[in-house]
């Protein structure tokens, strides 16, 4: 595979809905259904790198490991607003576990 050692998507946004949203997915699909190569993009919330596995065809959306990850600490949305703002953005996955809203329907 081929690792980016610093996404700039993940380390400026500090968000997982975006690295989901914004790049991960659009960047699979495009190789995978555009191009003809099947990737997987595995990205890595705490370093913020992001590994690329060329040949490899990627997981669907909705069990993809990505998709289930709890609101990052770098989320701006989650240092910026207060509790009750939080509850609209923050939510609860069928295991209870917290996730980020943007992503509950992934």
């Amino acid at each position: 595979g081929v690792l980016i050692e610093r996404c700039r998507v993940l380390e400026v946004s500090g968000c997982a809905s975006v690295c989901v949203n914004v790049c991960k997915g659009p960047t699979q699909e495009f190789f995978t259904n555009i191009v003809g190569l099947p990737l997987t993009m595995d990205p890595d919330f705490e370093n913020t790198s992001c590994s690329m596995y060329f040949g490899a065809t990627p997981p669907e959306m909705q069990s993809d490991a990505a998709s289930k990850v709890g609101c990052l600490e770098t989320c701006p949305i989650k240092k910026d607003v207060g509790q009750e703002e939080l509850d609209g953005v923050v939510g609860v996955d069928e295991k209870g576990e917290e996730r980020c809203k943007k992503l509950l329907s992934a």
